[in-house]
C-alpha cells in the first residue's frame, strides 16, 4: 500500500520573499530549518491568495476554506 504525502504549507503574514534565506535574495537572515524542508520539498516564488484579508476583513486562509 502506496504511503500518503507528507504536505506542510507555511504562511505567513506580510513576510518578504527576501526574509527567507532559501531563496538567496539576502545574506543576513538565515532561516536553516526553512531552508531545510525547502531543499526537500517544493518553493514557490510566486503565490496568491483569492482576495486581500484587508479588503474583505476576513481571512485569506478563511476566504479559501469557505469559498466565500
Amino acid at each position: 500500500m502506496a504511503r500518503s504525502p507528507n504536505i506542510l504549507v507555511l504562511m505567513s503574514d506580510q513576510q518578504r520573499l527576501d526574509t527567507v534565506s532559501a531563496y538567496g535574495l539576502n545574506n543576513i537572515v538565515h532561516t536553516p530549518h526553512i531552508d531545510s524542508i525547502a531543499q526537500r520539498g517544493v518553493r514557490f516564488d510566486n503565490a496568491f491568495t483569492v482576495t486581500a484579508g484587508v479588503v474583505s476583513k476576513k481571512s485569506p486562509r478563511a476566504t479559501t476554506a469557505t469559498a466565500r
